[in-house]
Parts: structure tokens; sequence; C-alpha cells
């Protein structure tokens, strides 16, 4: 029932699918109740802490229009360099994602 009331929107919505049953669920639910679901992973070149092919597997299973992000060691530096002032550092280095190219297939959601 409570995914079912998520889904009432006016923007196309999506889900953030880590391959863990909880993500996964909510996942299921919403290709249940129709429409088509864009699911979303965060993976990382390094393979030890790599678990997107989890996601890409149920992503599979349900039939979701899948989109994947490899996170590498120094994406953030390259894109901003960092500032030694101020309490926002973290969030003015992740501010404006869009301006990446690697997540222009996101734009849909």
């Amino acid at each position: 029932e409570s995914v079912r009331k998520e889904l009432i929107s006016d923007v196309p919505l999506g889900v953030f699918l880590s391959g863990g049953i909880d993500s996964s669920a909510v996942a299921a639910m919403m290709t249940e109740l129709g429409g088509e679901v864009k699911s979303f992973s965060v993976g990382f070149a390094e393979r030890s802490f790599d678990e997107s092919a989890h996601a890409r597997e149920i992503a599979a299973h349900l039939g979701t229009s899948h989109h994947e992000l490899t996170l590498e060691p120094g994406m953030l530096l390259r894109r901003q360099p960092l500032r030694t002032h101020g309490r926002d550092r973290a969030r003015d280095l992740l501010a404006d994602p869009d301006r990446d190219d690697r997540h222009r297939e996101a734009e849909g959601v």
C-alpha cells in the first residue's frame, strides 16, 4: 500500500536499487503496480566494494530500465578543487551532479 501511494506523482519516478532485499522489494512492488520502472545504482571501480552486479541481476529479473554509475577514485576531486574553508565542503563537492557527463543518463528522473 505504501509503495502504491508513493507512486502518485506529477513527475517521473525511479528507484535506487542496491541489490539488497529492501530496495529489491520496493522495485518489485513498483513493477507489479505497472508502468515503466527506472532503476538506478551506484557501483565502485574497486571490485572488493562493488555490489552493482546484484542490482543489475535484480533489474534484469524485474525488467526495469536500469542505469548505473561507477564511482572511481578521484572523481570528486577532478570535478572541483577542494575548498579549505566553510562547513559545507562536502555538499559543495556533490552539488549539481547534472554537470557531470556520467550523470546525464539519469536526467529522465
